[in-house]
């Protein structure tokens, strides 16, 4: 059915041992068998590494990574060192995919002449949400036509979402390979939000995306998890990741891709901005005066060039100068 082709699986493993097994299991379900499954375990402290040996044992495509504990990226990056597969497949391990996941975005790539391709996500918090989802795919036997865009058609999608799978997370998606030597792109240690400073140059650099309107792939949202922590300065890496994307775009001249990117920016700086204030503390006061300088300096920086309509620029000045709880109500509707 398929030329030889491999898809490298990278999965990052941190103290997930409620949850690693059922994203593994799901991923040795997939219709498409020429898997190399990648598991890192990033120095977990609970027995999230001794269950992935044990499946180990049971599948000879997973292979388990032990590293003392770099973060996210670090995990990625390893995962992406000792990947040999024409396909990369970014897996987070507490998520599920649906069995035919990997078949249907190679499908979408190798159909289409794509050197990337995405899908529909969905969100959950119980995994009975997930089985009862998964049930109704198997019933329903309407085919969706895949879609295929260039570099900057899928980007302007991700600026403005047409689906659930337009977002600039790692996952639900599948990439040449090569994009990642292409670029030299490694993620970046350290970071959280790292997938923002990496998926949209890994899209950049693809000539063509195929995107699947179907939801494959299933993100599970949970208290413990980074993003649902206590505000702190480790969330202004998304501000340092959205103001790269400004500079990219502007540095190769692509102005609506820039306007965009800025449009994202400002509005990301303003979202911040309120969730440093919903956290207030001694720690958090000095983030927020932190944030609305940035916000008061990027304004000036990159609203002037932006192709933005003119109501917006003069929103965006005139709010980054009023009190922040004034403004984060006024400004949802840009």
């Amino acid at each position: 059915m398929w030329p030889e082709m491999k898809i490298s699986v990278i999965v990052p493993v941190y103290n997930v041992e409620s949850y690693v097994e059922a994203c593994l299991r799901s991923i040795l379900r997939q219709t498409f068998r020429d898997l190399e499954i990648l598991v890192v375990d990033d120095g977990s402290t609970d027995s999230s590494g001794e269950i992935c040996e044990r499946l180990s044992r049971e599948d000879e495509r997973i292979h388990v990574f032990h590293q003392e504990n770099g973060g996210l990226s670090a995990a990625r990056n390893t995962g992406l060192k000792a990947a040999s597969g024409e396909f990369v497949a970014p897996v987070d391990s507490d998520d599920l995919l649906s069995p035919a996941y990997m078949e249907k975005l190679l499908n979408a790539c190798l159909q289409n002449h794509a050197q990337a391709s995405v899908c529909d996500c969905r969100g959950f918090t119980e995994d009975r949400e997930w089985k009862a989802a998964a049930g109704e795919q198997k019933n329903c036997r309407e085919e969706k036509s895949v879609q295929t865009f260039s570099s900057a058609e899928c980007l302007e999608h991700m600026y403005h979402p047409i689906s659930s799978g337009m977002s600039f997370t790692a996952w639900g998606k599948l990439y040449q390979r090569s994009l990642f030597a292409e670029k030299k792109l490694e993620y970046p240690v350290g970071r959280i939000h790292e997938d923002q400073f990496v998926t949209y140059q890994l899209l950049d650099a693809a000539e063509r995306i195929a995107y699947v309107p179907e939801e494959l792939y299933w993100y599970r949202t949970r208290s413990g998890s980074i993003m649902h922590r206590k505000f702190d300065r480790r969330r202004l890496d998304l501000m340092e990741a959205t103001r790269g994307q400004c500079l990219y775009f502007l540095e190769k001249g692509e102005n609506n891709l820039a306007s965009l990117a800025v449009n994202n920016h400002i509005r990301t700086e303003f979202s911040l901005l309120a969730c440093a204030r919903e956290g207030a503390d001694a720690e958090t006061g000095d983030l927020e005066a932190e944030l609305r300088t940035a916000l008061k300096k990027d304004c000036r920086r990159f609203l002037p060039g932006a192709e933005l309509p003119i109501m917006k620029k003069w929103v965006f000045y005139l709010a980054a100068e009023l009190p922040a709880g004034f403004i984060v109500e006024k400004l949802r509707m840009f």
